[in-house]
């Protein structure tokens, strides 16, 4: 990005510092020091909610307001997208996790799932051998290992169906505690109904938006 700069230095205060995690230390620590939590893709509503109450409860110990540390969720999704686009978006991204070792086994232990789905996908041909899958192949060569997880796994963790279908799924996110949901796997342009559908749920003044794409659109 040769010529990038800041266009108005200084800012106008401290920018908020928020931690990517998923861990149980990682949720410790954003509760007591962190200004927001950003929460892996693939956790449960369920997964999310034990999150939230977990992060909230350490910052009340620690003489914080709970409110004051913003909760994010990560969900992948494919609202609206044909098959072999969803396969990219939402299935070879979760092989892309669940392969590497450590955040597996977290992922799997947050939502109360078969560890040994693990085992199975890592032993795929495609994938044994190759360190970390994301680095060694492209991500339609992860589409028929994808085949390994069950599909419960997809229903319980994504959003994959209509753009208010998905837009319903992001809300039960919100109704488990998460203060914004943040929508990866589609691009903004391919989220753009999802938000519209989102906007169409939760109607609100102009503020900071509870919903965004990781490409940058936004719903109030």
């Amino acid at each position: 990005f040769r010529g990038m700069r800041f266009s108005d230095l200084p800012p106008d205060g401290a920018p908020p510092v928020v931690l990517g995690t998923i861990g149980p230390r990682g949720l410790d620590l954003a509760g007591r020091a962190f200004d927001g939590v950003i929460l892996h893709p693939f956790l449960t509503v369920e997964a999310v909610a034990t999150s939230v109450a977990a992060v909230r409860g350490v910052a009340e110990r620690a003489g914080r307001d709970p409110a004051s540390v913003r909760v994010i969720t990560t969900l992948v999704a494919a609202p609206d997208l044909p098959p072999d686009r969803a396969d990219l978006a939402v299935r070879a991204r979760a092989v892309s996790y669940f392969q590497v070792r450590g955040l597996g086994e977290l992922l799997v232990e947050r939502n109360g799932w078969d560890p040994a789905v693990l085992d199975r996908l890592r032993a795929h041909p495609t994938l044994t051998g190759r360190g970390i899958a994301d680095t060694a192949v492209t991500r339609d060569r992860l589409v028929d290992s994808a085949e390994l997880i069950p599909a419960e796994w997809f229903d319980a963790g994504a959003a994959i169906g209509s753009s208010a279908a998905c837009a319903r799924r992001a809300a039960d996110y919100r109704a488990a505690g998460a203060d914004e949901v943040l929508v990866h796997g589609a691009s903004p342009a391919e989220a753009g109904a999802m938000a519209a559908a989102w906007g169409a749920l939760h109607p609100r003044p102009a503020a900071a938006p509870a919903f965004a794409t990781a490409g940058g659109a936004a719903a109030g």
